[in-house]
């Protein structure tokens, strides 16, 4: 078909046989409507028209084409509507987006599922909006969202919307969805993400790759099943805002920018999971009512910062990396219930001060803690601690120590909690121990790298009823609010240490 006026429609398969290849031409400029009504075997291509439509409307069959071509010169946007009957559609790759600026695509019946198949160039869009109810909306099956590469990436994509309400949008999910991946220009894109979800809507997104770009997330009302992003790759992270009743699932941030971030969850009453270790910059997290399970930052110079859900009964989880972050944690619950944080042996040994290996050790020998049970030894001013007296791998001091420093003290020889070693179980320069305190307002854990005389014996280990004749404590994690440490349980401590 050529040379068709502007506002035409083109229907395949409504009153007679599908063509099986479809190619039409408009006059310049035109909007251009094509109606798939049954399954065609080739491609559908499209020279000429600015603004075109793709619609299952009234069909009585699952309708497709192979792929679709637009027309890279004059085609600048792309509407796509599922089946207003209970069919599938299903457009194939698309190609030729070189005008492309705008895109929308949406379903409305029940059955009448939309996959738009690989979408490998955005390089000219600047908003997309996906809109699903009732039935599935798939985009780019199996293939990344635009290229890691100059003009194909989406470096003007500074609008996504994705609205799912009694289905699923799986947008790129398990793909990467390429923005300002590319350059680093002086006109880095500030790229917004809304995300909406509500009755038994879900929404999956792929890895979102904006490596010289500003990424925005507003999910504030996900009151559907739940949201997800893969990943998320960015120089800086914008407003970052969760709320709602559904399930929340955002992978590792990494970002270049050592801007401080805020990811504001307060309203939500889903479960909030999200993975921090990219981060690159000191990161606080503002949890709502839903369980929270947040991995911390990897970085030994940053901070991860978490206000818990207030008495919100639930067991929230904090996990440590194996590169380790300051930490602080607001409205920890201590029953063995309630909150919990994984600490993990690596990211602990990483923080040890000493000039050796910086193992991590059991209190009574010089066994490496791995994965092991975390068990408590306690030490006070009244029963002093001789380590041979069981198997811990957490030392709990009793009373109030107001810093690190009085820690050291209170531990080391002729402190008012000294502890006795017993034969081998500290080497010098290799034991630290986790150890846990207050200040009689917040409790700190730390770790201690601990040094013995090296005349104990020619090994440099500790003989039976040595002292410490030295440690150093580095605070790694503070639980304000909670005023005494011995109100802690295993549980709190994740019951197991991690790697």
């Amino acid at each position: 078909i050529t040379n068709l006026a502007s506002g035409v429609t083109v229907a395949n398969g409504t009153t007679a046989a599908e063509a099986e290849t479809i190619t039409i031409d408009t006059v310049a400029d035109a909007t251009l409507t094509v109606k798939l009504d049954d399954a065609a075997s080739g491609a559908l291509t499209i020279t000429d028209a600015a603004t075109v439509t793709i619609t299952g409307e009234d069909a009585a069959a699952t309708t497709s084409v192979a792929n679709t071509v637009l027309d890279s010169s004059d085609t600048t946007s792309l509407t796509i509507a599922g089946a207003d009957a209970a069919y599938a559609m299903d457009i194939g790759a698309v190609t030729g987006q070189g005008s492309l600026t705008s895109l929308t695509a949406s379903t409305d019946t029940s059955s009448g599922t939309l996959t738009v198949g690989a979408f490998a160039d955005v390089g000219e869009l600047t908003t997309l909006s996906l809109t699903s109810s009732a039935a599935n909306l798939t985009f780019s099956t199996g293939a990344n969202i635009g290229a890691d590469s100059d003009g194909a990436e989406g470096e003007s994509l500074a609008t996504v919307t994705l609205n799912a309400t009694n289905s699923t949008i799986d947008f790129g999910d398990g793909q990467t969805i390429y923005l300002d991946s590319v350059t680093d220009s002086t006109t880095d894109l500030t790229s917004t993400w809304t995300i909406t979800t509500a009755t038994s809507g879900t929404v999956n997104a792929g890895g979102i790759d904006n490596t010289y770009g500003i990424t925005t997330v507003d999910a504030s009302s996900n009151n559907g099943t739940a949201m997800s992003i893969d990943t998320i790759t960015t120089a800086s992270l914008g407003t970052v805002t969760l709320g709602g009743s559904g399930t929340f699932n955002i992978g590792n941030i990494t970002t270049t920018s050592s801007t401080a971030a805020t990811i504001d969850a307060t309203n939500a009453s889903g479960t909030v999971t999200l993975v921090l270790t990219g981060m690159n910059s000191n990161t606080t997290v503002n949890a709502g009512t839903g369980a929270a399970t947040i991995t911390a930052v990897a970085d030994t110079g940053l901070t991860t910062t978490v206000a818990l859900g207030s008495g919100n009964e639930t067991t929230d989880q904090i996990i440590m990396g194996t590169t380790l972050s300051d930490i602080t944690l607001k409205n920890f619950e201590t029953d063995a219930a309630d909150d919990a944080i994984d600490l993990s042996n690596s990211g602990l040994e990483g923080r040890g001060t000493g000039a050796g290996t910086d193992a991590l050790h059991f209190l009574d020998s010089s066994t490496a803690v791995t994965t092991q049970t975390v068990v408590f030894q306690s030490t006070t001013a009244s029963s002093k601690l001789d380590v041979d007296g069981g198997s811990g791998n957490v030392l709990v001091l009793g009373g109030d120590h107001a810093t690190s420093a009085l820690v050291e003290q209170a531990l080391e020889t002729g402190g008012t909690h000294a502890i006795t070693l017993g034969a081998a179980s500290a080497e010098e320069t290799v034991t630290n121990w986790a150890i846990v305190w207050d200040d009689g307002t917040n409790s700190y854990l730390g770790v201690g790298a601990i040094e013995t005389a090296s005349s104990d014996d020619t090994e440099g280990t500790s003989s039976d009823g040595a002292t410490i004749t030295s440690i150093e404590v580095t605070t790694v994690l503070t639980l304000e609010g909670v005023s005494d440490a011995t109100e802690l349980v295993a549980a709190n401590l994740g019951t197991n240490f991690i790697a």
